[in-house]
């Protein structure tokens, strides 16, 4: 609900980085990304500075 919110206010990205945190590869995110047509883009696992 929050991600739409946003998507209303801001627009659609074409995509989103996350780190590999159980919240961002859970099942529930890929199919929302998948649906409004959104990539999701991992980091490395143990270089937080890719969030830059």
């Amino acid at each position: 609900r929050s991600l739409n919110q946003i998507i209303e206010w801001r627009g659609k990205p074409q995509t989103i980085r996350v780190d590999n945190g159980p919240e961002y590869v859970s099942g529930k995110l890929m199919e929302w990304a998948e649906k409004q047509g959104v990539q999701l883009e991992y980091i490395q696992p143990g270089k937080p500075q890719q969030n830059a």
